[in-house]
């Protein structure tokens, strides 16, 4: 094989793979859109509200639009409790779950409409968690809140055997 066909051939291999990389870019993005569009509100036992970053107590814009969401659905009568979710990294002073309990009670939701997990440092042990309170609760189904670029991935984590059933989205917590 010549050099110059050889050379040739590398740059169309690369033309393929950056070509096939672009496609599946444009899938995920394509995908999480679609995903985070649906808005599966209907009636369940309880409104989740999946943790985000929080400062001293204070919602990040992302998790304060989530729990907007949240308690505007749990206002409309979607669901009689509101379940928070998110632990704390070893600097902070307070959890995700406790802000996200002081903000819905200061938006008018009282304590005892509130359940909390306030140990998961992730998506998964925060279901963990839910699926936990859930049960000792009697509590059968959920509307999941989060926001578009997360509902993609934890639709199916909730969705996994004996996690509470259901989703929802807070799409104006898409930065």
């Amino acid at each position: 094989m010549t050099r110059p066909l050889l050379g040739r051939i590398i740059i169309e291999v690369l033309a393929v793979a950056m070509a096939g990389l672009l496609l599946l870019v444009a899938y995920a993005i394509y995908r999480i859109a679609a995903q985070g569009d649906l808005d599966e509100a209907r009636p369940a036992d309880a409104i989740v509200v999946l943790g985000a970053a929080q400062f001293n107590g204070q919602p990040s814009t992302i998790f304060e639009a989530r729990l907007e969401h949240a308690v505007d659905l749990w206002r409309r009568g979607v669901a009689p409790y509101l379940v928070v979710t998110g632990g704390k990294l070893p600097a902070d002073i307070t959890t995700e779950a406790a802000t996200a309990r002081a903000w819905a009670m200061a938006h008018g939701v009282p304590e005892e409409a509130i359940l909390g997990e306030y140990r998961g440092r992730n998506t998964l042990e925060s279901l963990e968690g839910v699926e936990a309170i859930m049960a000792r609760n009697d509590l059968h189904s959920a509307v999941f809140v989060s926001d578009e670029t997360h509902m993609l991935r934890d639709t199916p984590a909730a969705r996994a055997p004996r996690r509470p059933r259901g989703r929802g989205r807070a799409r104006s917590a898409s930065p």
